[in-house]
């Protein structure tokens, strides 16, 4: 099989962020822009994409250094990969599911994030809305995370394809509520008997 051409390997690299998140999965730190193949054989792209990792330059360049004589370093302890046939030691289990694990930072995140989700939706569905400053103290409790990591999920919550948005109210206090239905208008065009031509 011959090599991965250039744009295959970005939608490779693409399938392994929304797979594994963002940042690099060694470092945790740096975002992830380079795809690194796991069996370092180029050529074995299978199509669920269990053979590669995204990595940031610098990670990966530590898995294929350059120059003569130089050692391939191994992975930092961050990096844990998940063995194809029952998910292996190294995966954590949330909800039933064994999922990959990466840094450490990324399994808390794995954990906390849909725990954070789910306590906000029973709240706004019990209550109709949440005052942001409880939304993220209350949050943060709930899911054993920091206020910090609580305003993320926020904002991913509010984006505009988000289920909930920010509000204000006339006092100016802040709160998250699911996002309102607006009315569309439909502006229609203005015939020539309108106009009085």
């Amino acid at each position: 099989m011959p090599r991965m051409s250039a744009k295959k390997a970005k939608a490779a690299l693409n399938f392994c962020t929304r797979r594994d998140g963002l940042l690099c999965i060694d470092c945790g730190k740096r975002p992830a822009r380079e795809l690194h193949h796991l069996d370092d054989n180029y050529e074995n792209n299978p199509a669920d994409g269990s053979n590669w990792i995204g990595l940031c330059h610098s990670c990966h360049r530590k898995m294929h250094p350059r120059g003569p004589n130089r050692p391939k370093t191994e992975p930092s302890a961050g990096m844990k990969y998940i063995e194809k046939e029952g998910a292996g030691e190294d995966a954590i289990e949330s909800d039933g599911m064994r999922l990959r694990a990466g840094s450490i930072e990324m399994q808390k995140n794995i954990l906390c994030e849909p725990k954070f989700t789910a306590w906000l939706e029973s709240i706004i569905e019990e209550v109709g809305m949440i005052a942001l400053a409880d939304a993220i103290n209350g949050g943060a409790m709930h899911a054993g995370c920091s206020q910090q990591v609580i305003k993320r999920y926020l904002d991913k919550l509010c984006s505009f394809i988000g289920p909930y948005e920010y509000f204000t109210n006339e006092e100016g206090k802040r709160y998250v509520r699911l996002k309102q239905v607006k009315e569309k208008t439909t502006i229609l065009p203005i015939s020539s008997a309108a106009k009085g031509v």
